[in-house]
């Protein structure tokens, strides 16, 4: 991510990070040098990180806007698109790592990563985590459910993006299983399941500017 975002970073731009979690990444970009601002509502304030909404921040328009797998949760896509409008500006270049749930939402592909995360939950146990459900069917059952309520698709999410006045650039598939709940080494079995057509590649990197 770091490397994606200074590769398209002019030097000296102003930097905003939608959804900077636990602050990790923005401080990564900081020490890297550049003029970074994370928000979240459930961050940890610092320097470099405000814990309010972004659709609340003050500030002038930023040069470049980073937002990984953030937009689908925001509540108000009319108030995101107003807020990107107006923290932005011509020129601005917006970045978005997302997953598309539509395409998740196949039973190949689904009972592929459950599997997995039963596998990963035997070797790596976590005492505090809430196990899975015993039965597939179960489980996709609230998987459905968490997303009816908390992601928004990423036909939605690409609707604010363009609604706000931007322009793709580029849309790229990408593996992203192995990111939720898995870990790296499950990365190379996911994109060889991929490439023989088995499951779904539900990653999404965008990445466009704003033209109006």
């Amino acid at each position: 991510m770091v490397a994606w975002i200074l590769a398209s970073a002019p030097t000296g731009a102003r930097l905003l990070e939608i959804g900077s979690g636990d602050g990790v990444l923005t401080e990564r970009l900081a020490t890297a040098g550049v003029d970074v601002l994370g928000v979240d509502p459930n961050g940890t304030p610092s320097a470099h990180v405000c814990d309010v909404p972004v659709e609340e921040l003050d500030a002038e328009p930023f040069d470049i806007v980073f937002a990984s797998v953030s937009l689908h949760h925001l509540p108000d896509p009319e108030c995101t698109t107003a807020a990107l409008r107006r923290l932005t500006k011509h020129g601005t270049v917006l970045l978005v790592r997302e997953f598309d749930r539509v395409l998740l939402d196949d039973e190949r592909t689904l009972r592929w990563w459950y599997r997995q995360r039963q596998a990963h939950e035997t070797v790596h146990p976590e005492p505090d985590h809430v196990p899975l459900p015993e039965s597939f069917a179960d489980f996709v059952a609230g998987w459905r459910e968490h997303m009816a309520h908390h992601v928004l698709p990423w036909a939605t999410v690409r609707g604010v993006i363009h609604d706000a006045g931007f322009e793709t650039e580029s849309e790229v598939a990408t593996p992203y299983l192995y990111r939720w709940a898995l870990s790296e080494p499950v990365r190379a079995l996911e994109e060889a399941l991929i490439g023989e057509g088995r499951i779904n590649q539900v990653g999404i990197r965008w990445a466009g500017r704003r033209a109006r």
